[in-house]
């Protein structure tokens, strides 16, 4: 199935289009403008100081540290309802927010509000101190307590605000591990949303008893319908406390996820009154923490919907779902297995607690099951501990898939596939999609989408994969670019890459065509096809710096698919009537080529004048003459899709199929590919990417 291309004219970036779009980069000067690219800031607090409704802060690649005892990134700034202020990783990039001794990465106080943190890298200073210097230290120093031991990762902080608390608040996709406090965490805020995280080996030195996700106390900024306040979508993973709390001397928390102390009413609390906002806490996986991986403790009005949970309480003994002297509290469509000692839920001195549609296994369930409710083994595909190797699907046959409440079910899972997948049913736990052995395919039916050829893909590729047990009948095809994205999506068809949805071209009986992620690294990749909530088991396909192939009329070789420049019009397709003489330009098209010289996010469609250029150099020969002209170019134009400009070499032999070679660095693309090339004609000139729309 060749791949189609069409060139689409969309925006590169989110612009703002309420204020000022600003850019941070890891080589910028804080005495810029910070206005664009080439003159962004330094620093990450510089635009935050800056930040007015409606502003966009891109930052790009690079390490943003601070001092001992300080923060990175001090927001105070607010948004409106209709004009947030945005933090956000540029396209393609991963800027690190690496935190060392700070007490927090970032803090959001003094009533910020209608404020986002999105795609960060943030680390803590785990990796520098040790247990015995921390424990040393909380048992010393209560009254000046060290940050090396005890910072954050980021905190949304309402506690010394007065009556104008952090509310309206988004953390998104953003990666928080090595904090030897709290990984992300709120004090008396509202409206806060903590969606599609990877929050993982926080808390293990601090004296405050921090855990992965906290909501503490939380606080009501208006009596709108509940929930106020989400966890979803967020992969919790190692955190625990192995210091004693500095209240008790005991060790206490380091769960995964903790809604806490809401009711307002504990020794020392705020008068701010008992929280009545809600909590929905949905789709999250919670795996191998220290405390509890879900736990309510001292609120009302909770949900735990549609989460898995494996293997948590290893430090204090919680239960992996802990309901604790709460109310309201439901239960319902999860999935639990406990550690070999562990307990699969615990209610204690809690009210109108219901539970149903969940499974459980490996431990006792110390509460009022469910009607609905199955002990059985949930058959995860891979369980462990290690987020890169394990995998929490269940399979076809086990009990919790398509057996789950559909009514109370969420719209999408943890990786934002839609509910439900088959009409009328719906998995419990946290995933839609089980594996199954419908669906298959070999490590060869994954083939270069241009050459058709096999044995290993490079990031950025453009692959058609062959098999069975996917795909309609008929060819669905990447549509929906909203935001200048290909799709993760097509036909009910997905495909992932090391767990990495990559963007969809098309999808049609037994054949699928995507886009390689550029995450993906040597040695290998494993390759998942998904159709209909059903999903391949893992194949294992070579890496390799680049893969090229010309796309051509056909699909495979022959005729390339080519275009030529000429003075009397824009282009014309090559031909024989028409073809490029000496000095003229042949414009074609390959995938396969790497990495971008610059990152660049996956999927994403570029526009004028922001065309990518590949990391290693396009070498092209015609006729086996070398075209090395001062106007050859190489761009990506398109997902998957790179132009290459180059001119015909004066001696270069003419004829209606003279061979094209192109080399990607010293990688050769497929032979058997020509373009017609004649011996005189009009003037040429240079194709732009503009050009080939």
């Amino acid at each position: 199935m060749p791949l189609v291309m069409r060139m689409l004219p969309l925006l590169v970036l989110t612009v703002s289009a309420w204020g000022t779009t600003y850019y941070v980069g890891g080589g910028g000067s804080d005495a810029n403008s910070g206005l664009s690219e080439s003159a962004a800031f330094q620093t990450i607090q510089t635009a935050a100081n800056k930040t007015l409704p409606g502003d966009v802060v891109y930052v790009m690649n690079g390490v943003y540290t601070t001092c001992t005892g300080c923060v990175v990134l001090d927001i105070t700034r607010s948004g409106t309802a209709n004009a947030w202020i945005t933090y956000q990783a540029y396209p393609g990039h991963r800027p690190l927010i690496s935190a060392g001794a700070a007490w927090n990465a970032i803090l959001i106080h003094g009533g910020a509000a209608y404020v986002a943190i999105k795609g960060f890298h943030l680390q803590g200073n785990l990796p520098n101190v040790t247990l015995a210097q921390c424990t040393a230290e909380a048992l010393e120093a209560l009254a000046n307590p060290d940050p090396a031991c005890n910072g954050n990762g980021i905190t949304i902080d309402g506690s010394q605000d007065g009556a104008n608390k952090p509310h309206h608040i988004l953390i998104s996709g953003n990666e928080v591990y090595d904090f030897p406090g709290g990984g992300i965490g709120t004090a008396q805020a509202d409206y806060v949303v903590v969606e599609d995280n990877f929050v993982h080996e926080n808390a293990w030195y601090s004296q405050y008893g921090n855990s992965g996700i906290s909501l503490w106390e939380s606080w009501n900024y208006d009596n709108g319908p509940a929930p106020h306040s989400i966890i979803r979508r967020n992969r919790v993973f190692d955190n625990r406390s192995l210091v004693p709390w500095m209240v008790t001397g005991q060790l206490t928390d380091g769960d995964g996820i903790i809604i806490d102390t809401s009711r307002n009413n504990q020794s020392g609390s705020d008068n701010i009154g008992a929280y009545q906002g809600g909590f929905l806490v949905e789709n999250n996986l919670s795996v191998n923490n220290g405390g509890a991986g879900l736990l309510t403790y001292q609120s009302d009005n909770v949900t735990f919907l549609n989460n898995t949970v494996y293997g948590n309480g290893l430090v204090v003994k919680y239960a992996d779902i802990f309901v604790n002297q709460s109310g309201s509290v439901n239960v319902w469509n999860n999935v639990v297995e406990s550690a070999a000692t562990g307990t699969a839920v615990n209610v204690y001195g809690s009210t109108n607690v219901q539970f149903d549609y969940n499974v459980y296994w490996n431990g006792p369930v110390n509460g009022t099951a469910g009607p609905h409710d199955l002990t059985a083994d949930p058959q995860f595909n891979v369980p462990g501990t290690d987020p890169s190797s394990s995998d929490f699907h269940t399979l076809e046959s086990s009990p919790a898939a398509r057996s789950g409440n559909l009514s109370v079910a969420p719209p999408d899972d943890l990786e934002g596939l839609t509910r439900p997948q088959q009409p009328g049913t719906v998995n419990r736990g946290a995933y839609e999609s089980a594996i199954s052995g419908s669906v298959t395919f070999p490590a060869s039916g994954v083939v270069n989408a241009a050459s058709l050829l096999g044995g290993g893909v490079s990031p950025g590729e453009a692959v058609i994969i062959s098999g069975s047990g996917f795909g309609g009948v008929g060819v669905a095809r990447a549509r929906d670019v909203s935001g200048g994205y290909l799709p993760v999506e097509v036909g009910a068809t997905r495909v992932y890459f090391d767990n990495i949805a990559a963007p969809m071209i098309s999808s049609v009986n037994q054949r699928v065509s995507a886009v390689a992620p550029f995450e993906i690294s040597a040695p290998t990749t494993q390759v998942q096809v998904e159709y209909a909530g059903l999903r391949s088991q893992p194949v294992a396909v070579p890496v390799t710096t680049s893969a090229p192939g010309i796309y051509c009329v056909a699909g495979g070789a022959g005729r390339a698919a080519s275009t030529n420049v000429h003075a009397d019009r824009p282009f014309a397709h090559d031909n024989m009537e028409r073809p490029t003489p000496p000095g003229g330009y042949i414009t074609f098209f390959i995938t396969g080529d790497g990495a971008t010289a610059a990152p660049w996010a996956d999927g994403l469609v570029p526009v004028a004048p922001s065309f990518p250029i590949p990391a290693a150099p396009v070498l092209v020969q015609i006729g086996g003459i070398p075209s090395d002209c001062s106007g050859n170019w190489a761009r990506l134009v398109y997902p998957g899709v790179t132009q290459g400009n180059a001119c015909v070499p004066a001696d270069a032999p003419a004829g209606n199929a003279v061979p094209l070679q192109v080399n990607v660095g010293s990688v050769p693309a497929q032979n058997g590919v020509t373009v017609h090339i004649g011996t005189s004609g009009l003037p040429r000139a240079r194709a732009t990417p503009a050009d080939t729309r």
